[in-house]
């Protein structure tokens, strides 16, 4: 089990990012989690040059955990 500690999000861009989380929520791409998880891994969020958000997930704990042929 692997739980990283949160990255921090800037404050001007909570508001875009809870806009562009509830938009796929609505979607049904994602959804809320209510009961304990072995992994949570960290959302990384990069400004596309339209400056709408791309949300990302931080990968290193997951590769480590991979086994490799």
């Amino acid at each position: 089990p692997v739980i990283q500690p949160r990255y921090r999000v800037p404050y001007s861009r909570m508001q875009p990012l809870q806009m562009v989380l509830q938009s796929l929520q609505e979607k049904g791409v994602i959804a809320d989690v209510d009961c304990p998880t072995d992994r949570v891994h960290n959302l990384v969020i990069t400004e596309k040059k339209n400056e709408n958000l791309r949300l990302c997930i931080d990968p290193k704990p997951l590769n480590r955990a991979i086994k490799r042929e």
